[in-house]
This record gives C-alpha cells, structure tokens and sequence, in this order.
C-alpha cells in the first residue's frame, strides 16, 4: 500500500490506499526503483505547465525527536529564516527530500514563476536560512543534505546538523550546529513501494 494526499485550495486528506500511483489535482506520481517520481503540472496565466521530480520521499510534517509537537515551517513571507512551529499540517510546514539532498520547505511551485526554496547551512553562525533554489545552486550554497529516517541531518558541505536548541526566550529554535545526536523523523512519508 501506500500514502497519497489530494490537494484543493490547500485542504490536504491523508489517507492509505492499495495502487502503484498517487493522484490530485495538481500532480501525479509514480515509483521508480528506490525513489518516487513526481510529474506536477498545472496551468497558469493561461498556459500549461509541467515538470517532472524525484524524491527520495514526500512528506508534510519534519519534526526533531525532541519535541514532537512542533514541526519545520517556513517562517513569515517574506522572510528567509525557517522557524519551529506547532504542527498544524498545511503548506508552511510541507517539507520535500530529493534525490540530490535538497530539503525543500514550504511547498513545491512551478518552476516558471516561483521557485521552491532549500533549506542552505549559512556556512557560519547557527541560524539555517531558506534560499531560491536555482539561486543556492547558482552560487554555490551549502544546500545538500545527508537524511535517513530517525537519523541526524547532516550539511554535505559543513557536516554540521540541522537541530533545536533552546532560545533566550525559553522557545525552541532551529540552529546549524555540529551535531548532538539528534534525530528527525519525517511524518507521512510516501516513499517508492
């Protein structure tokens, strides 16, 4: 069996079923070998638009072991500092790992007038940040990232690990640090089957 998710107007239903494809109104996927491969396909502004992806897997909530209740969100737009936030399940809070080690946060747009954002290891300091994607790539960004479920995520390039820390504020906060231990789960996983 696997997990498949339709969209309308960003109202996502979770649910199992016994198929070899995932359906909605604006994507369609498959499995192929150890990934699961995504077509999505919309139309804006009047025209057609496609693309076609592969992840390692899909999901809707990131949360680190230490505090369950709380998943990786996007922050506020505009802004590029993700934050950590009660789960709530709606598109803030999507995550997505691809096969090159991308963690996209906050959804998936259309490469012809948005562009998905990556989680990027500043390099220094602690605070992770959000970048375009193409942009990260273009100069060369710390955005590649080693995950496996219930495991640390650890930057490619730095080695240092996504975690939470305690704030001044007595308030969870995402840092990049190097790593403690800590481990993230990914919650409504959908992966090749």
């Amino acid at each position: 069996s696997c997990v498949s998710f339709f969209s309308f107007r960003n109202v996502y239903v979770i649910f199992k079923i016994r198929c070899a494809f995932i359906y909605s109104l604006s994507f369609k996927a498959c499995s192929k070998g150890c990934s699961v491969c995504v077509l999505w396909w919309g139309i804006q502004r009047g025209k057609m638009h496609a693309r076609f992806d592969l992840y390692d897997s899909l999901t809707l909530q990131l949360q680190n072991d230490l505090l369950k209740s709380h998943c990786v969100d996007q922050g506020p737009v505009p802004g590029n500092i993700p934050i950590l936030h009660e789960c709530h399940f709606q598109q803030p809070q999507h995550c997505y790992y691809n096969t090159d080690g991308e963690i996209i946060i906050g959804g998936i747009t259309s490469h012809n007038y948005n562009s998905d954002r990556c989680l990027v290891d500043p390099g220094s300091g602690s605070s992770p940040t959000l970048q375009e994607c193409p942009l990260a790539k273009t100069n060369e960004l710390h955005m590649h990232w080693d995950f496996k479920q219930d495991l640390a995520i650890i930057n490619k390039a730095t080695n240092r690990c996504l975690e939470i820390a305690q704030g001044a504020n007595l308030y969870y906060e995402l840092i990049i640090q190097q790593c403690s231990g800590q481990s993230w789960r990914i919650e409504h996983l959908v992966t090749s089957f």
